[in-house]
């Protein structure tokens, strides 16, 4: 990589961003009739379900929805405005909303530099979204056996490391914490 393009700013920290705007005119993500399945599931009465249809149904959709940080012309958006109270309530310079607990370990997982090769030792026994977020990542879930806790077996692990492993797994599992 050259020197000046190693000056650069990523799109992500104010830089110059490879597509500028989106061209054309926005369209709904979901239509009329699923977002007012998803409307009635909070409990509106007839009325005030009536004037969110009435609104929907007008609304200019040029602009958006945007459901990402990108291109949504906003200064901040609701996933960025979570992520600077995140930071703030933990201390921390950085934080990443994700989706759900697997998109978390996935983060997690390709920060630690899961990638092809590596290893991450996972437990037997318990929710699949650990072992996925490991293939997610393209690394390779190495499962350990559990002991009579239930919990992952330290003595397993310990005999499943690798020079291929860059992580462990520990995961509780039913109310049990894991040594």
């Amino acid at each position: 990589m050259s020197k000046e393009r190693a000056k650069e700013k990523l799109a992500l920290e104010g830089g110059l961003k490879a597509v500028g705007s989106i061209q054309g005119k926005g369209k709904p993500k979901v239509g009329l009739e699923e977002f007012m399945a998803i409307a009635e599931r909070f409990g509106f009465s007839p009325e005030t379900l009536e004037k969110i249809k009435t609104a929907a149904e007008t609304e200019e959709s040029d602009t958006g929805p945007y459901l990402a940080n990108y291109y949504s012309g906003l200064k901040q958006t609701k996933n960025q405005e979570l992520a600077a109270v995140a930071c703030k309530v933990f201390g921390v310079d950085y934080a990443i909303p994700t989706s759900s607990g697997t998109g978390a370990l996935h983060a997690a997982f390709v920060a630690a530099g899961v990638g092809p090769g590596t290893e991450v030792i996972c437990p037997a026994i318990g929710f699949y979204a650990t072992a996925a977020a490991v293939v997610a990542s393209n690394g390779i879930p190495v499962f350990s056996d559990v002991d009579e806790s239930m919990q992952m077996d330290p003595a397993d692990i310990e005999n499943r490391i690798t020079d291929r492993t860059v992580a462990i797994a520990p995961t509780h599992y039913q109310g049990g914490v894991c040594d």
